[in-house]
């Protein structure tokens, strides 16, 4: 990605939002699986294809045992980088020789900023709401509201100055953090 353009504040916003997310939930969910910008969540279909056929990967419905989807299927699906992602209830296979994980993340974070261009949140949008298990927070820079979907369900949204809770019962605070 070219950042060469993307003023030293936006990164700034940026890597506070995460870390400040990240922490809080690695200090609260210390039996859980999570990554910050750092694992790849692999989904079927194509990204430059017909989306209709994108999905997160289901590891309770991959269709096949799972040994077969571990030696001929898994390292070689496609992946997305989502900021932030934890798997706390929902279940998860990770790649024995890739870092790749399989499955629909309790919750997925995007933070959005001017290096995300307006096709690959519109991708990760889509592809993201392709998992009914999971609920997904988007965040700006620039603002204290979370915009909030489970699947394709609008979910009412937050603001950093109040904690922010998923309907699972995960909980954030970041008003340490809000504008």
């Amino acid at each position: 990605m070219d950042f060469s353009y993307m003023g030293v504040a936006t990164l700034e916003r940026h890597r506070v939002l995460s870390r400040a997310i990240y922490g809080d939930l690695l200090i609260n969910y210390t039996n859980a699986y999570i990554s910050k910008e750092d694992c790849n969540l692999v989904y079927t279909g194509e990204r430059y294809n017909d989306w209709n056929y994108l999905s997160l990967v289901d590891i309770e419905n991959v269709g096949i045992d799972m040994d077969t989807f571990v030696a001929d299927v898994f390292d070689h699906l496609y992946s997305v980088v989502p900021d932030i992602l934890i798997f706390h209830e929902n279940p998860y296979l990770i790649s024995n020789s890739t870092v790749k994980i399989a499955g629909n993340p309790d919750l997925i974070v995007e933070i959005w900023s001017k290096g995300n261009k307006k096709d690959e949140r519109a991708f990760k949008e889509y592809l993201y709401t392709t998992a009914a298990k999971t609920e997904v927070w988007y965040l700006t820079q620039n603002s204290n509201t979370v915009k909030r979907f489970k699947g394709k369900t609008k979910l009412k949204s937050l603001n950093l100055k109040n904690k922010l809770t998923t309907e699972n019962g995960l909980c954030v605070d970041l008003r340490n953090v809000a504008l």
